[in-house]
């Protein structure tokens, strides 16, 4: 089953290689496959708010100033909560982030993250009775804003207009 969502995020490049972000994701789910009753369950409404931690490949090995794409794998954990049957937990992601630069204001990225919930959340276990499988997997696109003088200019290439007109 696949819904449309927003998200939104705040984060801060702490250096060439290190990220830090905030994520509110917010959707609609669906319960998971009951094989005793054979019911796909019913829909609930829930949001994730998290921290990730994020690694920037394409400087890792080999810093160039002005490279066009950055490929940001991440670890990432924070609270989940269900509004029917009201439940507030605890959920952890991973995932890995393409970011392409377009101009001195902002970027266009492409997420593909893997959110793990508990059993309770999602309305049963994962295959074979296990934790481990439950979750949400997601992909979303958008654009990143670059607000004000970002302190990001490694991101910049070289002779380009800095002052972000």
């Amino acid at each position: 089953v696949y819904n449309i969502t927003g998200d939104m995020m705040v984060g801060r490049n702490w250096s060439d290689i290190w990220t830090i972000r905030f994520e509110l994701s917010g959707f609609f789910g669906r319960e998971r496959y009951n094989p005793d009753t054979e019911s796909q369950g019913r829909w609930y409404t829930f949001n994730s708010l998290h921290t990730d931690f994020m690694i920037n490949l394409s400087h890792l090995a080999n810093f160039n100033r002005g490279v066009k794409w950055n490929f940001l794998p991440y670890l990432g954990a924070g609270p989940v909560w269900r509004y029917i049957d009201p439940v507030f937990t605890l959920g952890a992601d991973a995932g890995i982030m393409a970011r392409r630069y377009i101009d001195n204001m902002g970027d266009f990225y492409i997420d593909l993250k893997y959110l793990m919930v508990p059993p309770r959340l999602a309305g049963s276990t994962g295959a074979n009775g296990y934790f481990w499988g439950v979750g949400y997997p997601m992909l979303t696109f958008g654009y990143i804003c670059n607000f004000g003088h970002s302190t990001t200019r490694y991101r910049i290439p070289v002779g380009a207009d800095i002052n972000c007109k």
